[in-house]
């Protein structure tokens, strides 16, 4: 049943975190933070769905973990700079 919302999901978890990340830097985090953190957890919604259904999802999973390492490695590597 899920299965055919998925894109929606995803499409409106990444407008929540841009428009979140607009409002970040014109009002302040304080405003910016709700619609990033809504989006974070529909994106996290995603790939834990997709992580569970394996065979149907193997391309997008290899991609998401490719840019979940990616991530990992630039949030440190910013860590690492302060």
């Amino acid at each position: 049943m899920i299965k055919k919302y998925l894109n929606e999901i995803s499409i409106s978890g990444l407008l929540l975190l841009f428009i979140g990340a607009i409002i970040g830097h014109t009002l302040g985090a304080q405003y910016g933070a709700w619609p990033c953190g809504v989006g974070l957890l529909l994106g996290v919604f995603i790939i834990v769905y997709k992580a569970c259904h394996w065979k149907e999802y193997e391309r997008d999973n290899k991609r998401n973990i490719v840019i979940m390492l990616g991530t990992i490695i630039l949030l440190y590597l910013m860590m690492l700079r302060r």
